[in-house]
């Protein structure tokens, strides 16, 4: 028989037990903090290669684009035009330009590339530079403030208005962060732009109208290496009054921070370094490998004739950014709770089908933000599978039950509706010949 512990070295034993069980704490999963940001601002936090949305905070609140206006200004022109094409300022560009608007005083009827206007704008935010783009490439301001609105519903922006292209506060010219950031990843995408963005320098050359080479350093304090503002993973940005658009690049992983309605430029600066740091602490690319999976069976014919079936394989590397902290899949069966997905294949196959042939895709979409969409290739397997004669039986007798039914439902449809009518006309001609009361 059990005895329990007596005497005061069994009881002081137990309370040693009970204090440890006590002190020591049970283990809790850590959980990923708030995204903290100054109560004005918009922000939006992006990963660039996927277009994944990792934090917001304000993100649909409508705001003034400073700054940011310049990057879709510089979108629609590469939208519209080469960047090697001919403007000239337009004669009446002194009287245009609100005397308020920055300008580096382009001479009326000077010659310049359309490259030339958009570094001037990405560098210097060149009101004139933007009304010669607008009036060269559209006709007018509002024809071109027209382009930069459809540019942006095609980026994904839907609750954005522009009517010009001042950097000025304007009641009818809004946006919000997370439509700028949208505007922001397709300007990322241009090569010739994101180029751009990342220079140090930008020089125009000799014009009909000067003599000398004129330079324009980026101003982007993020790039100004021993200024505070100095951010050492930063590869381009645009900022004005109180508004900062930042890539950075880091372990692989490049982000796109938007920051809107600062209450200046050191907090629009403050904030967006504390957001791609955000970004970098607390988010990792989760990378899943199909080596091969076998999502389907596809009947190949020569001619009418089947002669086989190939297996679609899924090849290729799925890549996505999850929290640090957060529960996460390692596998593809383990995508289900964070992706929906769709398979694109045909119903049939013509021979010859090469091994590793290009026959659909498979498209996973992010349910917590559908915007994310990854494609991955869909090839034939490595042989073709012979149809057996058991599988030739089978679909000859498929065929005979399906010639059968067909036959079968053009007697049934008109029987069954000659029926409903002789079942019903009773009661609907009671009710046409039905007294009427007084």
């Amino acid at each position: 028989m059990h005895k329990s512990p007596s005497g005061p070295w069994g009881r002081l034993f137990l309370a040693l037990i009970l204090i440890l069980g006590l002190a020591i704490p049970l283990p809790v999963k850590a959980a990923t903090p708030e995204l903290s940001v100054p109560a004005s601002c918009g922000v939006v936090l992006m990963e660039a290669s996927t277009g994944q949305t990792l934090r917001d905070r304000n993100g649909d609140e409508k705001m003034t684009p400073y700054g940011s206006l310049n990057l879709l200004i510089a979108l629609t022109a590469c939208r519209y035009a080469s960047l090697e094409d001919r403007v000239t300022v337009p004669a009446d560009t002194g009287d245009a330009v609100p005397d308020e608007a920055y300008v580096i005083y382009l001479e009326e009827g000077e010659e310049l590339t359309v490259k030339d206007c958009v570094g001037a704008i990405l560098f210097n935010s060149a009101n004139d530079a933007a009304y010669t783009l607008a009036v060269s490439l559209a006709g007018s301001v509002e024809a071109y403030a027209q382009w930069m609105n459809e540019t942006a519903a095609e980026c994904g922006a839907q609750n954005s208005h522009f009517v010009s292209v001042f950097d000025l506060a304007d009641p009818e010219q809004y946006t919000t962060a997370r439509d700028m950031s949208y505007i922001a990843l397709a300007f990322w995408q241009e090569e010739s732009l994101r180029e751009l963005f990342c220079d140090d320098l930008y020089a125009i050359a000799l014009t009909n109208m000067t003599s000398e080479t004129r330079y324009y350093a980026n101003p982007f304090r993020m790039l100004g290496l021993g200024i505070s503002d100095y951010y050492e993973y930063a590869l381009g940005g645009k900022a004005s009054q109180n508004t900062v658009i930042a890539c950075a690049e880091n372990g692989g992983m490049t982000l796109l921070g938007v920051v809107l309605g600062a209450t200046g430029s050191d907090q629009a600066y403050s904030t967006a370094e504390s957001l791609l740091e955000y970004g970098y602490d607390y988010f990792q690319p989760v990378t899943i490998s199909y080596p091969g999976n076998s999502v389907a069976r596809i009947p190949v014919y020569d001619d009418e004739e089947k002669i086989g079936y190939v297996d679609a394989l899924v090849e290729g590397t799925f890549c996505y950014y999850a929290e640090i902290l957060s529960r996460k899949p390692t596998d593809p069966e383990g995508l289900a709770s964070f992706f929906s997905h769709e398979l694109i294949l045909p119903d049939s196959l013509t021979a010859p089908v090469e091994a590793g042939t290009v026959i659909g895709q498979v498209v996973y979409t992010k349910l917590d933000d559908p915007r994310v969409r990854i494609s991955l290739d869909c090839t034939a397997g490595s042989s073709l599978l012979p149809v057996t004669d058991t599988q030739r039986e089978q679909d000859a007798a498929s065929g005979g039950w399906t010639r059968y039914l067909g036959w079968i439902n053009w007697i049934l449809i008109p029987l069954t509706l000659y029926l409903a009518w002789r079942l019903l006309w009773p009661y609907v001609e009671k009710k046409i010949h039905k007294p009427k009361s007084f």
